[in-house]
């Protein structure tokens, strides 16, 4: 098996959301259905503007088991 490759993304950045609400916080920002990440996991998402144009896109990783 081959090992995985990583690009950087310098015109990305991280943000660490953590805490008992985390999950709440981002289930109800952004398109991902933030429940359903497994741990671990990662998925893409959006934020979006009220009137549904993409602001964002964004990826999201789940590491709860890992901190």
């Amino acid at each position: 098996m081959s090992s995985p490759n990583i690009a950087p993304l310098h015109d990305r950045a991280l943000i660490r959301v953590s805490g008992p609400n985390a999950e709440h916080f981002l289930q109800n920002l952004v398109t991902a259905d933030i429940d359903e990440l497994a741990d671990p996991g990662a998925t893409l998402s959006a934020l979006l503007t009220p009137q549904g144009k993409i602001l964002f896109d964004s990826s999201f990783t789940n590491r709860t088991a890992a901190t």
